[in-house]
């Protein structure tokens, strides 16, 4: 029985003239490479049988035997060649779809640690529904709701003797409908608003912020009753949905109040939105980043985060600024600053500050400012964030003055809660329309 080394020696006498010394081949004579998937105990035949090349059957048993061993485990074998010939190891970065998925589970996850538990999410088939006998825009009194309900769908005409205007109970109403929507593909999704009378509309968005409606239409025109708003969704995830709707006095020859959601998901028709993807539940409203990326790289069958181009590089610039953009606007909702107030409709969720903070009740707001500055250790005077006037101090028994208040419709002389800038101790503030005097 002849070693490994014998084999060798027998490979580089009689066999690398023609397959190189490594089995790499030679040109002009056996320009393959000298690799293959048979077994030892083939390669060990046939070498007997015709190797050397120009003089077969030379070698005897135990020297095929060892060659052929030297040639399997140095370069034949499939395990020789993975040896020889490692799998490189190449970078890749997140697919267009993975980035979409990371931001909105990451930020999803800020947003939930910070704020009160989502309640648990009853079976779907539907958003819940306040109908209110009055119709005043952009104001619902719970007080007055005179039926509360889940509805299949917004879909209703409300004409005289109609179940929907039964539930109304009255000619002129409004209608608040809560819930969240399901999508099932990742994708544009266009929503169709189609009613005659005045509506907003939120689709993952914070409902009841007038700032935040994708759709804010005030007595729609009849001849063009339908809305449609844009907006990009995952699949797999739920979103808030909202309605607020007023039937405001008929003008003489107007058709009858009515109102229909319908959408056009990715692939697919304009249809009503089906009750099986709506849920009274409500829903946290999910970043889903709507920068344009480059095609990823399908070459192989599946998506794979290959190529970075110029253009690659700038939509990554483009989206990162997306991304601060929508946490700078809610950066005091991530920090916990807040906490979630969770309502169905006559209650929308909305953010407060913690009331622990808040002045003591009985007291008088000027007390209770001067008590509350008295706790903070930063400087006597400190500008307040919600409209840039001044916190009482310890060593000023008045309110200062600011030179104009900003807020829109702000009264003469009225007490805002706001938030010291520098230690966040709460604070009630009153606000001047008179100048600051000088070196206040």
């Amino acid at each position: 029985m002849l070693t490994a080394d014998a084999g060798a020696g027998i490979y580089r006498a009689k066999c690398a003239d023609c397959h190189g010394p490594k089995g790499e081949g030679v040109e002009g004579k056996y320009a393959s490479a000298l690799t293959g998937d048979w077994s030892l105990a083939r390669l060990t035949r046939y070498t007997a049988l015709n190797m050397p090349d120009d003089a077969p059957e030379t070698l005897s048993p135990a020297e095929a035997q060892a060659v052929s061993a030297y040639i399997f485990d140095a370069f034949y074998s499939p395990a020789a060649q993975a040896r020889l010939n490692p799998p490189r190891r190449q970078l890749q970065h997140l697919t267009n779809a993975q980035y979409a998925i990371s931001v909105a589970d990451l930020l999803g996850g800020l947003a939930a640690a910070s704020a009160a538990p989502t309640p648990p999410a009853p079976a779907p088939g539907g958003l819940s529904a306040v109908y209110y006998p009055v119709a005043q825009r952009g104001r619902f009194e719970a007080a007055k709701a005179g039926h509360r309900g889940v509805d299949p769908g917004v879909d209703f005409e409300f004409t005289p003797g109609s179940p929907a205007l039964a539930r109304a109970g009255a000619a002129e109403f409004s209608v608040q409908w809560r819930g969240s929507l399901l999508a099932e593909e990742t994708g544009e999704h266009e929503f169709i608003v189609r009613t005659p009378n005045t509506v907003r509309f939120w689709i993952n968005a914070e409902p009841g912020v007038v700032a935040d409606a994708s759709l804010d239409v005030n007595v729609s025109n009849p001849t063009q009753p339908d809305h449609r708003v844009t907006v990009r969704l995952l699949a797999g995830r739920r979103y808030p949905v909202a309605i607020d709707y007023w039937a405001l006095p008929e003008k003489s020859g107007a058709p009858p109040p009515a109102i229909a959601l319908r959408w056009k998901p990715p692939h697919g028709t304009e249809r009503p939105v089906p009750a099986r993807l709506l849920s009274p539940a409500l829903a946290r409203p999910t970043l889903v980043v709507t920068t344009r990326f480059p095609p990823d790289d399908g070459s192989h069958g599946y998506e794979r985060g290959l190529s970075v181009s110029a253009e690659w590089d700038e939509a990554t610039t483009r989206a990162a600024f997306e991304v601060a953009a929508h946490v700078g606007r809610r950066v005091d909702r991530l920090r916990g600053r807040g906490r979630a107030k969770w309502g169905g409709p006559g209650g929308s969720r909305r953010w407060r500050l913690d009331s622990s903070r808040e002045p003591s009740a009985g007291r008088s707001p000027r007390r209770s400012a001067r008590r509350t500055s008295r706790r903070c250790s930063a400087a006597p005077r400190i500008r307040r964030r919600a409209c840039g006037g001044w916190c009482f101090s310890p060593s000023s028994r008045r309110a200062s003055y600011t030179p104009t208040c900003p807020r829109p419709r702000h009264p003469e002389r009225g007490w805002r809660r706001g938030w010291h800038s520098a230690c966040g101790t709460r604070c009630r503030t009153r606000c001047w329309r008179r100048r600051r005097p000088a070196g206040a």
